[in-house]
């Protein structure tokens, strides 16, 4: 501080009103400087007194403070900068005392997403108000930021005032305020993201059940260390059932040299008891070929929960791997171009002119955040780009509104989707003074919009085009059912058959079973399918099929899906095959009665004697407690257990008197000719 000292009037006692001087309260002013700009300074003035007590003079205290003034207006400009940004946020922000806990301030967006009022938010406690769903989470983000300082993207899950629970990712840090600690929280809903994800989930649960029944080959693997493999699991293989027996060391010869470790180590998990997830691998056909498998599998536990066996599925997915291989490579340049775009943050004035902008979106432009003060859209965006992005400012500013876009962006040639929240900047008046742009990156939510509308697309195609009917129903009334189920009932349009029940479907003698089944099943029972029923036509006409089921969740909600198979074909060709067989049965039991009565009359002192041993041998097979099919044998072949007699001379058969021993000899070879016959 500086003081200078004035004599007034030669120190004569002045009564003119100029020199009655009294102490002044400090002010400040601005003095212009000799080569230009403003000094500020603050000052104070005190009379002095000579030693009779007559003011002698002056003292006048003085100091710069053009420093301060510049700090103290820079962080004005901040606060009021964080303030419009706390307010105008899209996501919820809230600033709560560590102290207690309680609410000190929070942003429109709270009252917004919650429902709630500021009266029943400001000074009340997070649990106070009742929003956390579980307490739970909210002590763990409590004790995260006490030892982390800050957190990150932790999820959980929130209740509106009128009960509708969100899911949000929380972000919060401890900061200082004034010597206080506070924490400053900011929450990201992403309700709608887990939901479409949850769908997408489901989508692709009924995309894999209708996999299953197509031409995939299925495997089973007991505890044991026996393995079955469908027929179609052979022909993946190109092996023969005839001289290809599945086991441990024959399948792991399959497979091809480089990706058996990989394939072991599967089996390993699996038989310790882990889930086996999906593997990909290549099998090595006999003809030297390579195709890519894709295999799944599942384990099966007893009610003990111990493990019993192993099913799964072998599916040949040579031309799809190469698809997705080349889509891997586009993907795979695609993110080493952009991992991550950030939130970015920005204000212009009124002509569009940047004013700031956070290190973010500086980032995203290749310079520094101070450098982009006084630039506008054309220094760094094409023309056009430039003159949408100023038409979308000025649309702003003169209605006063918030402007919402979803729009592409490109980052280093890579596309991004961005949605855009433009608003009012306004100064401490409410005085719109420029433009507020805050950038989201939702490029992750159109993905799972795309691969929702894929996976639909994909799973209707299969419904199209698979050979079986497939349906799904609930409660007893059909809800989905593709077009060969449609024509397997004689519809000849799906809306014939929209909302029917199951019940008129399934033929009366059938449906209470039926019913039983799928209630067991819903309960969780296994085993109960495949079974055959009868279903009826919409012309009343009946027919044979063969029919799988399995639980699901459809629209949300659980339900039956059934895939049928028309085994009228079936049927026919098993009845024509007993009708032969019966036939052959007839033909040979003939036959053999021919033989036995030509038997009998070359030899008629023994005439009766086949028929008695065969009584008594099918007796004795029957005490013997053998099968029918056993005691059918051996009655066909007691008839003709004396055909070797055919070969023996008739007059030595008739010979009334004494046989010699050449013509005993030659009737007692008689069994041996048998096995010539």
């Amino acid at each position: 501080m500086k003081f200078f000292l004035k004599f007034l009037n030669g120190g004569k006692k002045c009564t003119n009103g100029v020199w009655q001087v009294r102490r002044k309260k400090p002010r400040m002013t601005r003095f212009l400087e000799p080569m230009g700009g403003w000094t500020g300074c603050r000052w104070e003035i005190q009379p002095w007194y000579e030693a009779s007590g007559e003011i002698g003079g002056i003292i006048l205290f003085s100091e710069v403070i053009t420093e301060r003034k510049q700090m103290e207006e820079t962080l004005r400009e901040s606060e009021e900068k964080f303030a419009i940004l706390f307010r105008s946020s899209p996501d919820p922000i809230l600033l709560t005392a560590i102290s207690d806990g309680r609410v000190i301030e929070a942003n429109d967006s709270i009252y917004r997403i919650t429902g709630y009022i500021p009266e029943e938010v400001i000074g009340r406690t997070n649990l106070e108000i009742g929003w956390w769903v579980d307490p739970a989470d909210h002590g763990r983000y409590i004790e995260m930021l006490q030892k982390q300082g800050r957190v990150v993207g932790m999820e959980a899950a929130f209740r509106a005032k009128s009960g509708e629970i969100r899911i949000g990712q929380l972000s919060g840090e401890l900061i200082d305020i004034q010597g206080s600690k506070y924490i400053l929280s900011v929450f990201r809903d992403i309700t709608e993201r887990r939901q479409m994800e949850e769908a997408l989930s489901e989508k692709d649960g009924l995309l894999t059940e209708s996999q299953q029944i197509a031409h995939i080959g299925s495997w089973r693997y007991d505890m044991e260390g026996r393995i079955t493999w469908s027929d179609e699991t052979y022909h993946i293989y190109g092996v023969s059932q005839d001289t290809f027996i599945p086991n441990a060391e024959t399948f792991i010869n399959l497979i091809h040299p480089d990706d058996r470790s990989a394939m072991q180590a599967w089996i390993n998990a699996c038989m310790s008891g882990e889930k086996p997830g999906e593997l990909e691998f290549r099998t090595v056909l006999p003809d030297g070929s390579i195709r890519f498998i894709s295999g799944r599998g599942d384990l099966k536990h007893n009610t003990v929960n111990r493990l019993i066996y192993m099913a799964g599925t072998a599916q040949d997915i040579t031309e799809r791997r190469q698809a997705d291989d080349a889509l891997l490579k586009s993907e795979t340049l695609y993110r080493s171009l952009v991992e991550h775009l950030p939130q970015l943050i920005f204000i212009k004035d009124r002509n569009s002119v940047y004013i700031s902008c956070n290190a973010k979106y500086a980032h995203s432009l290749g310079i520094k955040p101070e450098e982009i003060v006084g630039k506008d859209d054309s220094a760094f965006y094409p023309r056009e780009l430039a003159e949408k992005y100023r038409a979308d400012d000025r649309t702003v500013i003169d209605t006063g509104t918030l402007k919402d876009i979803e729009e592409k962006y490109l980052v280093e040639g890579a596309e991004r989707w961005v949605h855009t929240i433009k608003l009012p900047y306004r100064d401490e008046h409410g005085n719109i003074i420029g433009v507020l742009g805050i950038f989201e990156d939702i490029t992750e939510h159109k993905k799972v919009e795309v691969a929702l509308l894929e996976s639909e697309e994909r799973y209707r195609q299969l419904l199209e085009v698979a050979p079986v009917g497939i349906a799904v129903h609930r409660k007893d009334k059909l809800l989905f059912i593709n077009r060969t189920d449609a024509r397997m009932l004689g519809a000849s349009s799906l809306q014939e058959l929209a909302g029917k029940p199951i019940s008129e479907i399934v033929h009366p003698e059938g449906w209470e079973a039926a019913r039983d089944r799928i209630r067991r099943m819903l309960e969780g029972e296994q085993g109960l399918y495949p079974v055959e029923d009868k279903y009826i036509r919409l012309d009343g006409t009946v027919f044979p099929v063969e029919v799988v089921a399995t639980s699901l969740t459809y629209e949300g909600k659980p339900a039956i899906q059934i895939i049928v198979l028309d085994i009228t074909e079936r049927r026919h060709m098993e009845e024509e095959r007993r009708e032969n067989v019966q036939k052959l049965i007839k033909a040979m039991e003939s036959t053999i009665e021919a033989m036995a009565v030509t038997v009998e009359m070359r030899d008629p002192y023994t005439a009766g004697h086949q028929r008695r041993v065969t009584i008594l041998a099918s007796a004795i097979a029957r005490e013997m407690c053998l099968s029918e099919d056993q005691v059918y044998g051996i009655n066909l072949t007691g008839i003709v257990h004396d055909i070797g007699k055919i070969s023996v001379p008739a007059e030595i058969l008739s010979k009334p008197g004494r046989l010699s021993e050449i013509e005993l000899k030659l009737i007692k070879m008689h069994p041996r000719l048998v096995t010539i016959y």
